[in-house]
């Protein structure tokens, strides 16, 4: 999960840029283009974001058809609630308490790694995992403690960027992939 913003902040904001993505094409359906909608939005902010939340094409949501903001916040609160299941997978399967300490890092950040234990490691179910201002705390932590630093990811995680692979190489770590379904843990490809 996402330290500074907790618990399934990252994954929250992971769907969400997705989602945007994957709806482009709404922005070319603002009458007037994106001028119009930065000058929109400094007027109105509030009507703005609606106007445009619900240009979005329609979304499935747990088996119900959602749109506009509706489908964003769905979608936000369904890959929350997936990222904290498999977190709790993972701290059952390893039968250890999640930790609560926060770490700080000066230069880089403050975090709160999911597992305090034999390195630092961090448990993240998104599709891709990215060099975020988390894992670098976190990382330098380890490397400041001599610990590896060890991300745990789900099954469904794609790709892992170069940056976080050579963080994790730096500290001795690994990176485990989890299957909730069988219980085991395996090197991330």
């Amino acid at each position: 999960m996402v330290a500074g913003p907790t618990g399934g902040v990252g994954n929250l904001l992971q769907g969400l840029g997705k989602y945007f993505s994957d709806s482009a094409d709404a922005l070319s359906r603002i009458p007037g283009g994106l001028s119009r909608l930065a000058e929109n939005f400094t007027d109105r902010p509030l009507d703005t974001i609606a106007s445009v939340a619900n240009s979005f094409p329609q979304t499935r949501v747990q088996g119900q058809m959602l749109s506009g903001s509706a489908a964003i916040f769905g979608s936000l609160a369904a890959n929350a609630a997936r990222g904290l299941a498999f977190e709790r997978s993972v701290i059952q399967a390893l039968n250890i308490a999640k930790n609560t300490t926060k770490i700080e890092v000066e230069g880089i950040g403050r975090s709160i790694p999911d597992i305090l234990l034999r390195g630092v490691s961090e448990i993240k179910s998104g599709i891709e995992i990215s060099n975020s201002v988390q894992l670098r705390t976190q990382a330098a932590h380890a490397m400041l403690m001599g610990v590896p630093f060890n991300p745990i990811v789900s099954p469904a995680t794609q790709r892992i960027s170069q940056s976080v692979q050579q963080l994790v190489g730096s500290t001795g770590g690994t990176i485990q992939r989890f299957n909730p379904a069988t219980g085991v843990f395996a090197p991330f490809p």
